[in-house]
């Protein structure tokens, strides 16, 4: 499938991606997906590879491609990581789905899902904050202790975090987005431990089986085309 929706508008997009999804879990086969759009392959893969000029620079897991400092997912301005949680409950009373991923269990505003089910989340770095105390009170209801596992500047104003969930920093990895006052003032350094505080959690469906994804990198903004299979 190469740019099957690249005519549309992000609506349009949208009532048709279930579509797709479902046609892949029906065919139980390999699909290549080709997309300049990195939302679709946030959806659909599991598997990146990222090419440019015609060449595979990177290879690999998608959230791991997603939170490496060294590749330019992590350093975009839309930077964001796919985590497939489990469903571990619900909670009727104030509506909030209860999923787990590694370190970490999420409370997520939702309708009920099967218990053990599998359910793709979206954290983009902007929705991620850091404190280095654990908060007394807030809104917030997804804070979690964390390591700072790297760092990586952003031009002169901001700084973007990869954070491993849990107490002894070995869980899921996320980023945060900063500016490099707040980064400066709280004195953070790589391998301190801090508070991560979700202020977003964008919930999509995941597919299964598992899909493969392509990335590549064309023009001269190096725009990102990307193809799930």
């Amino acid at each position: 499938m190469d740019e099957p929706l690249a005519p549309l508008d992000r609506c349009a997009k949208g009532e048709i991606l279930p579509f797709l999804e479902r046609l892949h879990e029906k065919v139980a086969i390999p699909v290549i997906y080709i997309s300049h759009d990195m939302a679709e392959i946030e959806r659909f893969a599991d598997h990146l590879i990222i090419m440019e000029g015609g060449m595979v620079t990177e290879a690999g897991p998608l959230h791991d491609l997603q939170t490496d400092p060294a590749l330019p997912l992590a350093a975009s301005r839309e930077a964001a990581v796919s985590l497939d949680a489990v469903v571990g409950g619900y909670d009727g009373r104030y509506g909030l789905l209860i999923l787990r991923v590694k370190g970490a269990r999420l409370l997520v505003p939702a309708a009920p899902l099967t218990p053990g089910a599998r359910q793709r989340l979206r954290i983009a770095a902007s929705d991620v904050s850091v404190a280095r105390e654990a908060p007394r009170a807030s809104s917030i209801l997804n804070v979690f202790p964390a390591r700072i596992k790297a760092s990586l500047p952003l031009g002169a104003g901001e700084v973007t975090l990869v954070l491993a969930l849990g107490t002894e920093g070995s869980g899921t990895q996320i980023l945060a987005r900063m500016t490099r006052f707040s980064f400066d003032s709280l004195a953070l350094k790589d391998g301190m431990d801090v508070f991560a505080q979700l202020e977003g959690v964008s919930l999509v469906a995941a597919s299964e089986p598992p899909l493969l994804a392509t990335a590549s990198k064309t023009g001269e903004d190096a725009e990102q085309a990307s193809a799930a299979a």
